[in-house]
């Protein structure tokens, strides 16, 4: 979606972004819209757009807008000046979160008030993937010499084996590796998950053992998460059809 406020005198900024839903108390009435998220020097930017409509004359009051993480605390602010007011009461601001270590994850909650009157909406902010692109299958299946595997034995004991880049910036990443198999039916298999930190430039190797017991053919998927408790993709999933015969 394309946003454009035009009035006679300004022409307020354009940004591609998805609107939520639009809140409104008395003559005042505001949105916050997502931005995409860029890549600046290793920092995950966002951008948010608040805009709105005052439906009253405009006074030498300015708009008041704050921000608040989820702790409560003020993460920014401004004061809408009434000369950045267009003439039929439409206004804006934009604010950026720095997605980082150190980012609250949750709920911001966005407040615009005028004149003594507020409103307030919420954008709820969940931390981006780290690492983007495509993501090469490294995903093998071997027997315990290393071999590889077309088809596996049923009872016959498999390696699963792996191996996956760390981050594009920053020294380290906390992680969960997850390995799933799923048989036909979509039934779970085997799962298995090792949590850690990612070195920087050090790519991580994993093996997981297996053992099929009935013939089919199974789906091994791996996932990266931030942690298990927090199911945050890193990179999207993989996964490998094997025949156990």
């Amino acid at each position: 979606m394309i946003v454009i406020l035009i009035s006679a005198a300004i022409i307020a900024p354009v940004y591609a972004l998805e609107a939520i839903t639009t809140q409104s108390n008395g003559p005042i009435e505001m949105s916050v819209q997502y931005g995409e998220i860029k890549i600046e020097n290793c920092d995950l930017k966002e951008t948010f757009l608040v805009n709105g409509t005052l439906s009253i004359p405009i006074t030498n009051s300015p708009v008041q807008i704050k921000i608040y993480n989820p702790n409560g605390t003020i993460y920014d602010s401004e004061r809408i000046p009434p000369q950045q007011i267009s003439s039929d009461g439409k206004y804006w601001y934009s604010f950026d979160i720095i997605y980082g270590n150190t980012t609250p994850d949750g709920p911001y909650k966005v407040e615009a008030s005028y004149n003594g009157y507020g409103v307030t909406t919420s954008v709820h902010l969940v931390i981006p993937p780290i690492i983007r692109g495509p993501v090469p299958n490294t995903l093998r299946i071997v027997d315990n010499n290393g071999n590889n595997l077309h088809e596996v034995r049923a009872g016959q004991q498999v390696q699963i084996e792996d191996s996956v880049q760390p981050p594009m910036c920053g020294s380290y990443s906390e992680f969960a590796y997850i390995i799933q198999v799923q048989d036909q039916k979509g039934e779970t298999a085997s799962l298995s998950w090792i949590e850690g930190a990612f070195v920087k430039n050090q790519p991580m190797n994993f093996s997981e053992t297996w053992t099929p017991f009935f013939p089919g053919n199974y789906t091994v998927q791996r996932y990266l998460w931030q942690s298990i408790d927090n199911p945050n993709a890193l990179e999207p999933s993989v996964s490998k059809t094997v025949e156990v015969i």
